[in-house]
């Protein structure tokens, strides 16, 4: 008979970064994942947006780069062509995990600063949708 329960991770998608001091390198984020592999963990949920994202993307705003902070680190990555996020689901199918993007709707960090480092273009313009 399967086993139907799920135990499920949810890594916010920084944790590798502010975990491991620079330089930071692709296998310190892939051993984020390949830790489940000593649990009963059998699904990752990895953090990749709130209103801006840290994936590749043509469509959405990605998280700007602010110099000596975690988002430099990031950008350095996709500077090079390395979307790490891409790397996270191959080795969670490697490692027979479920994988899922999470996003956090609404999410409201630091959203109180008009012109704070994660407000985006669009909370810029549309002040006037805030409770």
């Amino acid at each position: 008979m399967k086993n139907n329960h799920r135990f499920i991770y949810n890594n916010d998608g920084w944790e590798p970064y502010i975990r491991y001091n620079a330089p930071l390198e692709l296998k310190h984020i892939l051993e984020s994942v390949n830790e489940m592999r000593r649990t009963q963990v059998d699904t990752l949920c990895w953090g990749v947006a709130d209103e801006v994202v840290i994936y590749p993307s043509n469509k959405a705003e990605i998280i700007p780069n602010i110099p000596d902070n975690i988002m430099a680190v990031l950008h350095d990555f996709l500077a090079r062509g390395i979307d790490p996020f891409g790397h996270v689901v191959k080795e969670a199918r490697q490692a027979s995990l479920a994988i899922f993007a999470s996003v956090r709707m609404n999410d409201c960090h630091h959203k109180s600063e008009p012109d704070g480092p994660l407000t985006t273009k669009f909370w810029k313009e549309h002040q006037h949708y805030r409770l």
